[in-house]
Protein backbone atom coordinates (compact mmCIF):
# COMPACT_ATOMS: atom_id res chain seq x y z
CA UNK A 1 0.00 0.00 0.00
CA UNK A 2 2.81 2.28 1.12
CA UNK A 3 4.13 1.70 -2.57
CA UNK A 4 1.61 2.28 -4.63
CA UNK A 5 0.85 5.70 -2.87
CA UNK A 6 3.81 6.82 -2.99
CA UNK A 7 5.24 5.47 -6.68
CA UNK A 8 1.31 6.27 -8.21
CA UNK A 9 0.11 9.35 -6.28
CA UNK A 10 3.03 10.92 -4.04
CA UNK A 11 5.79 11.02 -5.97
CA UNK A 12 4.20 12.17 -9.07
CA UNK A 13 2.14 15.07 -7.11
CA UNK A 14 5.17 16.20 -5.56
CA UNK A 15 7.86 16.14 -8.55
CA UNK A 16 4.68 18.71 -10.38
CA UNK A 17 4.74 20.61 -7.60
CA UNK A 18 8.81 20.95 -7.30
CA UNK A 19 8.85 21.28 -11.48
CA UNK A 20 6.17 24.48 -10.95
CA UNK A 21 8.15 25.98 -8.51
CA UNK A 22 11.66 25.80 -10.81
CA UNK A 23 10.21 27.19 -13.14
CA UNK A 24 8.52 29.81 -11.18
CA UNK A 25 12.00 30.92 -10.01
CA UNK A 26 13.34 30.81 -13.80
CA UNK A 27 15.67 27.29 -13.63
CA UNK A 28 12.96 25.30 -14.90
CA UNK A 29 13.91 21.24 -14.99
CA UNK A 30 14.65 19.86 -18.34
CA UNK A 31 12.10 17.35 -19.60
CA UNK A 32 14.29 14.47 -18.48
CA UNK A 33 15.10 15.81 -15.11
CA UNK A 34 10.85 16.24 -14.95
CA UNK A 35 10.28 12.06 -16.30
CA UNK A 36 13.27 10.79 -14.23
CA UNK A 37 11.46 11.94 -11.07
CA UNK A 38 8.00 10.58 -12.38
CA UNK A 39 9.54 6.95 -13.57
CA UNK A 40 11.70 6.60 -10.74
CA UNK A 41 9.91 4.08 -8.50
CA UNK A 42 9.70 2.12 -11.39
CA UNK A 43 12.97 2.64 -13.04
CA UNK A 44 14.42 1.55 -9.59
CA UNK A 45 12.32 -1.57 -9.54
CA UNK A 46 13.75 -2.58 -12.92
CA UNK A 47 17.13 -1.79 -11.59
CA UNK A 48 16.99 -3.46 -8.04
CA UNK A 49 14.19 -5.94 -8.51
CA UNK A 50 16.59 -9.32 -8.80
CA UNK A 51 19.86 -7.18 -6.35
CA UNK A 52 16.88 -6.72 -4.09
CA UNK A 53 16.29 -10.84 -3.99
CA UNK A 54 19.72 -11.91 -4.06
CA UNK A 55 19.88 -9.17 -0.47
CA UNK A 56 17.10 -10.99 1.07
CA UNK A 57 18.50 -14.17 0.55
CA UNK A 58 21.43 -13.48 1.91
CA UNK A 59 19.38 -11.85 4.70
CA UNK A 60 17.80 -15.03 5.62
CA UNK A 61 20.95 -17.09 5.74
CA UNK A 62 22.88 -14.40 8.13
CA UNK A 63 20.42 -14.03 9.98
CA UNK A 64 21.31 -10.31 11.06
CA UNK A 65 20.06 -6.51 10.89
CA UNK A 66 20.97 -3.88 8.87
CA UNK A 67 19.35 -0.90 10.47
CA UNK A 68 16.39 -2.23 10.18
CA UNK A 69 13.49 -3.59 12.45
CA UNK A 70 15.05 -4.61 15.64
CA UNK A 71 18.33 -1.99 16.07
CA UNK A 72 19.60 -3.80 19.10
CA UNK A 73 19.55 -7.21 18.02
CA UNK A 74 22.04 -9.45 16.58
CA UNK A 75 22.25 -13.08 16.55
CA UNK A 76 24.79 -13.67 19.90
CA UNK A 77 22.36 -15.63 22.00
CA UNK A 78 22.94 -20.00 21.09
CA UNK A 79 20.72 -22.58 21.08
CA UNK A 80 16.45 -22.80 20.36
CA UNK A 81 16.02 -19.71 21.56
CA UNK A 82 18.85 -17.95 19.42
CA UNK A 83 17.88 -19.48 16.16
CA UNK A 84 14.04 -18.68 16.34
CA UNK A 85 15.05 -15.18 17.39
CA UNK A 86 17.55 -15.36 14.19
CA UNK A 87 15.36 -16.58 11.83
CA UNK A 88 11.97 -14.24 12.34
CA UNK A 89 14.06 -11.26 12.05
CA UNK A 90 16.14 -12.31 9.60
CA UNK A 91 12.97 -12.67 7.59
CA UNK A 92 11.57 -9.00 8.55
CA UNK A 93 15.34 -8.03 6.88
CA UNK A 94 14.98 -10.19 4.04
CA UNK A 95 11.47 -8.27 3.41
CA UNK A 96 12.99 -5.15 3.92
CA UNK A 97 15.66 -5.39 1.02
CA UNK A 98 13.14 -6.39 -1.47
CA UNK A 99 12.11 -2.66 -0.84
CA UNK A 100 15.06 -1.10 0.28
CA UNK A 101 17.00 -1.72 -2.71
CA UNK A 102 14.77 -0.87 -5.44
CA UNK A 103 14.51 2.86 -3.44
CA UNK A 104 17.65 3.38 -3.57
CA UNK A 105 17.99 2.61 -7.07
CA UNK A 106 15.58 5.29 -7.97
CA UNK A 107 17.05 7.58 -5.85
CA UNK A 108 20.22 6.87 -7.42
CA UNK A 109 18.90 7.11 -11.00
CA UNK A 110 17.19 10.31 -10.78
CA UNK A 111 20.53 11.91 -8.80
CA UNK A 112 22.30 10.72 -11.89
CA UNK A 113 19.96 12.10 -14.36
CA UNK A 114 20.48 15.38 -12.47
CA UNK A 115 24.15 14.90 -12.74
CA UNK A 116 24.52 14.43 -16.14
CA UNK A 117 21.96 17.15 -17.27
CA UNK A 118 24.34 19.29 -15.43
CA UNK A 119 27.39 18.29 -17.17
CA UNK A 120 25.62 18.94 -20.35
CA UNK A 121 24.92 15.72 -21.54
CA UNK A 122 21.98 15.08 -23.45
CA UNK A 123 20.04 11.85 -21.91
CA UNK A 124 17.73 11.62 -25.78
CA UNK A 125 21.51 10.47 -26.32
CA UNK A 126 23.58 7.01 -26.46
CA UNK A 127 25.98 8.95 -24.92
CA UNK A 128 23.52 10.94 -22.33
CA UNK A 129 22.22 7.35 -21.35
CA UNK A 130 25.14 5.71 -20.98
CA UNK A 131 26.51 8.54 -18.61
CA UNK A 132 23.68 8.04 -16.62
CA UNK A 133 23.66 4.18 -16.64
CA UNK A 134 27.33 4.31 -15.30
CA UNK A 135 26.48 7.31 -12.38
CA UNK A 136 23.49 5.49 -11.30
CA UNK A 137 25.75 2.20 -11.13
CA UNK A 138 28.82 4.30 -9.49
CA UNK A 139 27.14 7.75 -7.64
CA UNK A 140 30.66 8.32 -6.28
CA UNK A 141 32.54 8.22 -9.60
CA UNK A 142 34.46 11.53 -10.25
CA UNK A 143 33.11 13.09 -7.09
CA UNK A 144 35.35 14.58 -4.14
CA UNK A 145 35.18 13.11 -0.74
CA UNK A 146 32.05 15.16 0.81
CA UNK A 147 30.22 14.87 -2.21
CA UNK A 148 30.56 11.01 -2.47
CA UNK A 149 29.66 11.06 1.10
CA UNK A 150 26.53 13.05 0.46
CA UNK A 151 25.20 11.34 -2.19
CA UNK A 152 25.65 7.90 -0.25
CA UNK A 153 23.80 9.41 2.93
CA UNK A 154 21.20 10.60 0.35
CA UNK A 155 20.58 6.83 -1.02
CA UNK A 156 20.92 4.99 1.59
CA UNK A 157 17.93 7.63 3.77
CA UNK A 158 15.50 6.86 0.72
CA UNK A 159 16.50 2.99 0.88
CA UNK A 160 15.72 3.58 4.85
CA UNK A 161 12.66 5.63 4.19
CA UNK A 162 11.11 3.22 2.08
CA UNK A 163 11.22 0.50 4.76
CA UNK A 164 10.15 2.44 7.81
CA UNK A 165 13.85 2.45 8.86
CA UNK A 166 14.90 6.46 8.80
CA UNK A 167 17.02 7.10 11.76
CA UNK A 168 14.60 9.17 14.40
CA UNK A 169 14.87 12.68 15.76
CA UNK A 170 16.37 13.44 18.62
CA UNK A 171 13.84 12.82 21.38
CA UNK A 172 12.94 9.56 19.93
CA UNK A 173 16.87 8.18 19.59
CA UNK A 174 16.53 9.36 23.51
CA UNK A 175 13.70 6.98 23.89
CA UNK A 176 15.29 4.32 21.82
CA UNK A 177 18.38 4.45 24.06
CA UNK A 178 16.23 4.67 27.56
CA UNK A 179 15.04 1.16 26.27
CA UNK A 180 17.73 -0.48 24.89
CA UNK A 181 18.87 -3.45 26.84
CA UNK A 182 16.65 -2.85 29.81
CA UNK A 183 13.48 -5.32 30.15
CA UNK A 184 11.08 -2.91 28.10
CA UNK A 185 13.18 -4.02 25.06
CA UNK A 186 11.46 -7.58 25.45
CA UNK A 187 8.34 -5.48 24.84
CA UNK A 188 8.65 -3.16 22.45
CA UNK A 189 12.01 -5.72 20.43
CA UNK A 190 11.25 -3.49 17.57
CA UNK A 191 11.32 0.79 18.20
CA UNK A 192 12.44 2.10 15.22
CA UNK A 193 9.58 1.05 12.67
CA UNK A 194 6.51 1.81 14.04
CA UNK A 195 7.78 5.32 15.34
CA UNK A 196 8.66 5.87 11.04
CA UNK A 197 5.15 4.24 10.71
CA UNK A 198 3.34 6.68 12.85
CA UNK A 199 5.25 9.35 11.24
CA UNK A 200 4.41 8.51 7.84
CA UNK A 201 0.84 8.80 8.82
CA UNK A 202 0.87 12.04 10.11
CA UNK A 203 2.88 13.44 7.49
CA UNK A 204 -0.32 12.04 5.15
CA UNK A 205 -2.86 13.56 7.61
CA UNK A 206 -4.34 17.11 7.17
CA UNK A 207 -3.07 19.72 10.08
CA UNK A 208 -2.13 16.70 11.57
CA UNK A 209 1.16 16.51 9.37
CA UNK A 210 2.53 19.62 11.38
CA UNK A 211 2.82 16.84 14.25
CA UNK A 212 5.47 14.93 12.59
CA UNK A 213 9.44 16.54 13.24
CA UNK A 214 10.07 14.37 10.23
CA UNK A 215 7.21 16.70 8.11
CA UNK A 216 8.04 20.13 9.54
CA UNK A 217 11.93 19.45 8.68
CA UNK A 218 10.68 18.88 4.86
CA UNK A 219 9.02 21.60 4.44
CA UNK A 220 11.99 24.20 5.89
CA UNK A 221 14.04 22.74 3.97
CA UNK A 222 12.29 24.08 0.99
CA UNK A 223 13.18 22.86 -2.78
CA UNK A 224 12.06 19.43 -3.42
CA UNK A 225 11.80 17.70 0.32
CA UNK A 226 9.13 20.84 0.73
CA UNK A 227 7.36 20.23 -2.51
CA UNK A 228 6.71 16.23 -1.50
CA UNK A 229 5.78 17.34 1.77
CA UNK A 230 2.87 19.36 0.32
CA UNK A 231 2.20 16.67 -1.66
CA UNK A 232 2.16 13.77 1.43
CA UNK A 233 -0.73 15.98 3.03
CA UNK A 234 -2.27 17.03 -0.71
CA UNK A 235 -2.86 13.13 -1.14
CA UNK A 236 -3.39 12.20 2.06
CA UNK A 237 -6.66 14.94 2.03
CA UNK A 238 -7.84 13.87 -1.37
CA UNK A 239 -7.59 10.24 -0.32
CA UNK A 240 -9.59 10.89 3.31
CA UNK A 241 -12.00 12.44 0.94
CA UNK A 242 -12.34 9.29 -1.44
CA UNK A 243 -12.73 7.35 1.84
CA UNK A 244 -15.64 9.53 3.63
CA UNK A 245 -17.69 9.19 -0.07
CA UNK A 246 -17.23 5.95 -0.34
CA UNK A 247 -18.58 5.55 2.86
CA UNK A 248 -21.38 8.02 2.79
CA UNK A 249 -22.48 5.41 -0.42
CA UNK A 250 -22.12 3.02 1.11
CA UNK A 251 -19.33 1.23 -0.73
CA UNK A 252 -17.24 0.78 1.53
CA UNK A 253 -17.73 -0.38 5.59
CA UNK A 254 -15.78 0.30 8.62
CA UNK A 255 -15.58 -1.57 12.01
CA UNK A 256 -18.98 -0.44 12.35
CA UNK A 257 -20.71 0.68 15.81
CA UNK A 258 -19.41 -0.52 19.23
CA UNK A 259 -22.74 -1.14 20.83
CA UNK A 260 -23.55 -5.32 20.86
CA UNK A 261 -27.29 -4.61 20.18
CA UNK A 262 -26.74 -1.94 17.76
CA UNK A 263 -24.09 -3.68 15.79
CA UNK A 264 -26.33 -6.87 15.77
CA UNK A 265 -29.50 -4.71 14.49
CA UNK A 266 -27.55 -3.31 12.01
CA UNK A 267 -26.05 -6.74 10.72
CA UNK A 268 -29.71 -7.81 10.11
CA UNK A 269 -30.31 -5.00 8.18
CA UNK A 270 -27.34 -6.17 5.42
CA UNK A 271 -24.71 -4.17 7.60
CA UNK A 272 -21.05 -5.99 7.49
CA UNK A 273 -18.32 -3.82 9.20
CA UNK A 274 -14.60 -3.49 7.44
CA UNK A 275 -16.05 -4.45 3.98
CA UNK A 276 -16.03 -2.98 0.37
CA UNK A 277 -19.47 -3.84 -1.50
CA UNK A 278 -19.10 -5.05 -5.13
CA UNK A 279 -22.49 -5.45 -7.03
CA UNK A 280 -25.08 -6.00 -4.26
CA UNK A 281 -22.31 -8.24 -2.26
CA UNK A 282 -19.87 -7.45 0.47
CA UNK A 283 -16.56 -8.24 0.71
CA UNK A 284 -14.30 -8.18 4.17
CA UNK A 285 -11.43 -6.57 3.91
CA UNK A 286 -9.70 -6.80 7.20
Amino acid sequence: AKFFIEAALTNPVGASLFALGEAAKGTPLSTAQFKARLAAPVVGWMLGAKDGVIAAGEAIKQRDIIDGKAEQFRLANKGLVGEYTGTVFGALQAGDMLFRIPAERAKAYVLAVDRAVKEGFNPATAEGQAQINRYTHEPQLGLTQKNAEKITADIHKAGAEAVFAARLGPRMEKVQHAISGSLAQFVVPAFRTPVNLLSWSLQHAPLLNFLSSKWRADWEAGGERAAHATARVMVGTGLAVLAYSLAEQGIITGSGVFDKEMKGTKRGAGHQPSSIKIGNEYYAID
